[in-house]
Formats: C-alpha cells, structure tokens, sequence
C-alpha cells in the first residue's frame, strides 16, 4: 500500500461525508447546531491533513490516524442523523 497516493481515498471519504452532512440539513435529519459541529469535525480532518502534507507526503501512521479521525466522524454523522433531532 502506498501512502503517498492515499490522500485520495482520505479526500474522497472526507468529500462523502460533507455530502451526507448537507444532504442531512437539507432533509432535516440534521439541525443546523448538529451539522456546524460536523463539519467543524471535518475541517479539523482537513487541518490534520494539511499538516501532515506540509513536508509532501503522507507515513502510515499519519494515515491511520486521519482513517481513524473519519471513522469517528462517519459514527458522529450516522449517530446525529439517527439522534431523532429534527429541525
């Protein structure tokens, strides 16, 4: 597996979940609150990954840790659309 090429898939997760976000605040699912806390959870995805891109490449461990940061953040999504909050 090559982690130089990875930060396509950890963009491409990033890019699924910020669709599922606003697809949730415009069906409802999401209350505006709920939706501006994911997607601060997302930007702070994106800062990590920034960082770690800074010297032009991605190790293991830094994309496990980003794998991991969208794993928690696919379980927030699903768990705020399921919370039967609805705006």
């Amino acid at each position: 597996f090559h982690f130089r090429n990875s930060g396509y898939n950890i963009d491409a997760r990033q890019q699924r979940q910020m669709q599922r976000i606003m697809l949730g605040l415009r069906s409802g699912e999401l209350t505006r609150h709920e939706a501006r806390d994911l997607i601060r959870e997302q930007r702070e995805i994106e800062q990590m990954q920034r960082h770690y891109l800074a010297d032009g490449r991605l190790n293991r461990d830094e994309w496990l840790q980003l794998d991991r940061r969208l794993d928690r953040a696919a379980l927030d999504i699903r768990a705020e659309k399921r919370d039967g909050n609805w705006r």
